[in-house]
């Protein structure tokens, strides 16, 4: 991949969680939020939130992280399974942990399922999907500081 399409990548990233911030701090303006009962903003404001949260996921995961592996030698055969992709960016220090990416994952997950019925659901929901938001931007920052990233830099 040329590097210019691999700074653009990077910049993708940047955008997604640059608007996750600021959503997460939108989300904070408001007082102790009954979870269970959201207001039309507040439901806006995490729609955003879970759209940008699977958009950086997806980029992560299909563009930029196996881009790191190609810059660091360790390029995958068309078909790797991307549980083996995982591993090696693991041993490579470029995420912290299989298993935390997979708890991303799952997380995800449950942004599909919403619990009108079931209001402590919801809330205990949204909480873990805002949890896990927070977790994300801790995995971006870290891919975005490694060293095998300072190339993909914007200039």
């Amino acid at each position: 991949m040329n590097p210019l399409k691999l700074r653009s990548i990077f910049q993708s990233c940047q955008l997604h969680a640059s608007t996750m911030q600021n959503a997460l701090m939108q989300l904070d303006q408001f007082d102790h939020p009954d979870w269970g009962n959201l207001t039309m903003e507040q439901r806006q404001i995490l729609d955003q939130l879970a759209y940008r949260f699977g958009k950086l996921q997806d980029t992560l995961g299909m563009l930029l992280l196996p881009a790191i592996c190609d810059l660091a030698g360790e390029a995958f055969p068309p078909n790797t399974p991307f549980a083996e992709k995982l591993q090696r960016l693991e041993r490579l220090t470029v995420i912290p942990s299989v298993n935390e990416w997979k708890t991303l994952r799952e997380t995800r997950n449950t942004l599909a399922h919403e619990y009108p019925d079931d209001p402590q659901l919801s809330a205990q929901l949204i909480q873990q999907f805002l949890t896990g938001t927070q977790h994300l931007l801790s995995i971006w920052q870290h891919i975005a500081t490694h060293p095998l990233s300072q190339s993909l830099r914007p200039l």
